[in-house]
């Protein structure tokens, strides 16, 4: 499978799966941390949530490149120890992490916390320690910690850039994804900034 074919599916097959999938999950996230603060303007506050939004996107892209580079230096470690299979190493590989994902989402569902959530909430206490007001730098350090929870969609992206054999290609994978759920995240996340003050006005 070549990295092209790769890009094909992150940008065909995960375009509708962003839009279906990231606004739900990831909205509400994204809404309480793009508001609160002080009082401002209308416009302010939108600029201000964007701004917050964007910055927790860089950090979360920083942590999605780090384990696509992760995952293609992992394919191509398969592809120099089996040479003769790499593709069907690359597949058990994509497997592997896929299975972890299902594996993962299940026994969250049974327990109602995981491992993965139990470090990232450690990780954010920490944060909102060092960083008291919603600056840019704790955005990306949230941004950059939330990257680390697990996603259906994070793994199948992950899957594609182990298949590439290449650390640099993974993370472009990864990074395509960050930018792709973008645009979704900054709807969300400044939508009811925009709609709060017409409600007020139409009440």
């Amino acid at each position: 499978m070549t990295a092209s074919t790769q890009m094909i599916q992150v940008l065909g097959l995960g375009v509708l799966w962003v839009s279906l999938h990231c606004a739900g999950m990831c909205g509400p996230i994204l809404a309480g941390l793009a508001g609160g603060g002080p009082e401002l303007g209308a416009g302010a506050r939108v600029r201000r949530g964007a701004l917050r939004v964007l910055a927790y996107q860089v950090g979360r892209g920083a942590m999605y490149a780090l384990l696509g580079a992760l995952a293609g230096w992992a394919g191509a470690g398969a592809q120099l120890l089996v040479e003769d299979i790499a593709k069907v190493a690359g597949l058990v590989l994509a497997c592997v992490l896929v299975v972890a994902g299902i594996v993962h989402a299940l026994g969250r569902g049974a327990s109602g916390s995981s491992w993965a959530g139990r470090a990232v909430r450690f990780i954010l206490r920490g944060i909102a320690r060092a960083w008291p007001a919603r600056l840019p730098g704790r955005l990306f350090a949230v941004g950059f910690a939330m990257g680390l929870l697990p996603c259906m969609l994070m793994f199948w992206v992950l899957s594609l850039a182990a298949s590439t054999a290449s650390p640099a290609e993974g993370a472009v994978l990864m990074l395509t994804l960050v930018a792709m759920t973008t645009p979704v995240l900054l709807v969300a996340g400044c939508g009811p900034l925009i709609a709060a003050p017409r409600a007020q006005r139409a009440g």
